[in-house]
């Protein structure tokens, strides 16, 4: 009996989470304070980051950040709990002593319930399928 036949399809869900979106910008900041850069990166009040900050939802290169007052380098992930990563890219000073900072967004394409249901009928439809193809193969070879 040939056994690739009847090994039964077991194939893991498609992880849907997995799509990012990336968008790639720079921005000029006083400092290179995490505080400051982030909250240009993630679009929000640089006193909600420091909250953030505080309540341990803000991570450097995946270690937890507890000062405002870290600084943030070229190659650095800055990630923050619900809101996605940052990956600081190239740091340049400008005439006026402030810093021209290349940051990439990384954040996951959030899909709503109805596009995931679709998602998941046309897989499991799919799989369906090739259940019904195999099982045919194997008795038009192997006849009950």
């Amino acid at each position: 009996m040939p056994r690739d036949l009847l090994t039964p399809l077991h194939h893991p869900a498609p992880n849907h989470h997995s799509r990012l979106e990336t968008n790639s910008f720079k921005t000029v900041e006083a400092s290179l304070r995490i505080d400051a850069v982030a909250s240009a990166g993630f679009k929000i009040s640089r006193s909600k980051l420091v909250d953030l900050i505080s309540s341990g939802d803000v991570r450097v290169n995946w270690a937890t950040v507890t000062k405002n007052g870290t600084t943030v380098k070229t190659g650095d992930v800055v990630s923050v709990s619900g809101k996605g990563r940052l990956k600081i890219g190239e740091i340049n000073e400008t005439k006026k002593g402030k810093y021209a900072v290349e940051i990439e967004s990384i954040a996951p394409i959030l899909l709503s319930f109805k596009k995931k249901c679709q998602i998941l009928l046309i897989y499991n439809s799919f799989h369906f399928h090739l259940f019904l193809i195999r099982n045919l193969i194997k008795n038009l070879i192997y006849p009950i």
